[in-house]
């Protein structure tokens, strides 16, 4: 069925011409929707007593509503119960929130890599894939969501993916073997260099001779590292990978219980300032305790998260992944809750662009929630006099002739008188009055 399926949409899709950022691939609507109040992980199926003991009570059920006679057998019943498994998607809500899980059949043709180049948004229970870059002719043979998040160190994702998907991970940023090095990287000591160092694994293995290793050097100011500053930043990213793998497991959602940002805040204080800003692990955990602080509504402590994490999410994400724009859009709120106009307005502005590529002008992420906290930056009597300047501005430049580069003539009867000053609505003279 499903090599059917990938057949018919290579033939129907595939023919499609100039497509362009932001375009949508694929519309896909659901074979069967699951809504559940906590979605588990899903695990080997043979090996693992919880997914036969799922099986076992699904049987029940189904031969309950569709009669023995028409029961498949267990083999049959635990290939199909896989085929769900591993063709699923998380049904999301409009603010991006797990729900539950959809069956899309059209969209379970796609294939995963660590750097995708299409990505799945939802429009109620329809799934749109929408492109992430521009296709003169589009192949869907070469387009690819990621079935996990990309933050994730590159052994941990093939991880994840093997034990879920049962493949592992052969795509171009899995042999990227530079950028590998970058994200498993320690500070370099010197104060004024603060560089990516590359710390290779540990050649020894238990019950092999302790041979001397190579000295670490900076690979940008040459200045050896301290082999203790070495050996504690090995011992750091071994538990920090296994703390960060444990989140993995327990699903995509973040609690606000204050549960998981303690978990964090442990992990994070056991990094302590040894590990680069481009570090996947510290990137990764950065982002748990960001989204954990958000979610609780201790937006001070995200502002913060978050401000220390902006290069490495770029990093990670790249600058056109949605990821980044829905970290830049908490993150701008975060800042504006707290009265920082400026630099979250600068995070708003750079998450628009991304956000209406990824789900489209109309979607109420960027209709609703990102013009709202917007205008909240217009509390800043600054940012309200630069909006009006740049309105007069843009006023006045539409009056100018394209082809001549001479202003436009109004006629009397319609031309209007321009005020002299602007003029504020009540709130900004308020707001100015408060401030003298």
């Amino acid at each position: 069925m499903r090599n059917f399926v990938t057949y018919r949409a290579h033939e129907v899709l595939g023919k499609k011409t100039n497509i362009k950022k932001g375009d949508v691939i694929l519309t896909s609507v659901p074979f069967v929707t699951i809504i559940e109040d906590n979605l588990c992980d899903y695990t080997d199926i043979k090996d693992n007593p919880e997914r036969q003991k799922d099986i076992s009570e699904l049987m029940v059920e189904l031969e309950n509503f569709i009669g023995k006679r028409n029961m498949p057998d267990r083999t049959d019943f635990t290939g199909i119960y896989g085929r769900v498994l591993v063709n699923q998607f998380s049904l999301l809500d409009a603010s991006l929130t797990i729900i539950g899980t959809g069956l899309y059949l059209g969209a379970s043709v796609l294939d995963h890599a660590c750097k995708p180049n299409a990505y799945p948004s939802f429009d109620g229970r329809k799934l749109n894939i929408i492109s992430l870059v521009d296709w003169p002719v589009l192949d869907m043979s070469k387009v690819f969501i990621s079935y996990v998040d990309p933050i994730l160190p590159r052994n941990l994702r093939r991880q994840h993916l093997h034990h879920l998907w049962f493949f592992w991970c052969d795509c171009w940023v899995c042999n990227d073997d530079q950028r590998e090095e970058i994200v498993n990287s320690m500070k370099c000591a010197e104060v004024h260099c603060q560089a990516p160092v590359p710390v290779p694994e540990e050649g020894k293995k238990k019950g092999e001779e302790e041979e001397e290793e190579e000295e670490i050097r900076c690979p940008t100011c040459d200045m050896p590292q301290d082999p203790e500053d070495v050996k504690v930043f090995r011992e750091v990213k071994r538990i920090s990978q296994y703390e960060l793998m444990k989140f993995t497991q327990e699903g995509p959602g973040i609690d606000n219980s204050g549960e998981s940002l303690k978990r964090a805040q442990q992990i994070l204080e056991k990094q302590g300032d040894i590990l680069h800003p481009l570090n996947a692990v510290r990137i990764r955990t950065l982002d748990i305790a960001f989204n954990a602080a958000f979610k609780g509504g201790a937006f001070l402590l995200a502002m913060e998260y978050g401000e220390q994490n902006k290069e490495g999410m770029r990093f990670a994400y790249g600058k056109d992944h949605p990821s980044y724009g829905l970290f830049l859009l908490k993150l701008g709120k975060t800042n504006i809750f707290h009265c920082n106009y400026k630099p979250g307005l600068e995070h708003l502005e750079e998450a628009e662009p991304i956000l209406t590529t990824a789900f489209g002008e109309k979607h109420p992420l960027v209709a609703g929630e990102l013009q709202k906290i917007s205008k909240m930056a217009s509390y800043d009597l600054d940012i309200a006099i630069e909006r009006r300047l740049k309105e007069k501005e843009e006023r006045e430049h539409s009056l100018i002739c394209k082809a001549c580069g001479r202003k436009k003539q109004i006629p009397k009867e319609e031309k209007k008188e321009e005020p002299e000053k602007l003029e504020f609505n009540q709130r900004y003279l308020d707001f100015a009055s408060a401030v003298a």
